[in-house]
């Protein structure tokens, strides 16, 4: 798996695999499932790192995830669609994401962290 979909923004757990990378949440989040840390941590590191490459395409296949996530114990829940553009962040460069990093930085708005939603606009835009 290339390491690269994992953002420099993200937790140096996020980068070991032991959470959730934002690409994997992403996967999740589209796809209409729930996975607990515990079960995160259990699935093998191929599967993981499949689920990340997963969710760092620019349209997650669900069926692809599903697939990959069969055997798992799961809680399905509503898919999230797309997210909206936060009110911070102009339209530009909105535009100018990816769909990875357009749900990064909504999901971290959606949660109120404002100065990591500017350092990740930041990383996303300039590469540092």
């Amino acid at each position: 798996m290339e390491r690269d979909v994992i953002f420099s923004f993200e937790s140096p757990e996020a980068h070991d695999l032991d959470h959730l990378p934002l690409a994997a949440r992403r996967a999740l989040d589209r796809s209409g499932l729930k996975l607990g840390l515990a079960a995160w941590t259990a699935l093998p590191l191929a599967t993981r790192e499949r689920l990340v490459a997963l969710g760092a395409e620019e349209v997650v296949r669900r069926g692809a995830v599903m697939a990959l996530l069969a055997e798992t114990a799961l809680q399905e829940i509503d898919p999230r669609p797309e997210p909206a553009r936060p009110a911070d962040v102009g339209a530009e460069p909105w535009a100018r994401l990816t769909s990875l990093g357009r749900f990064a930085l909504a999901h971290h708005a959606r949660k109120g962290r404002q100065a990591l939603v500017r350092r990740a606009l930041d990383v996303l835009l300039k590469g540092r």
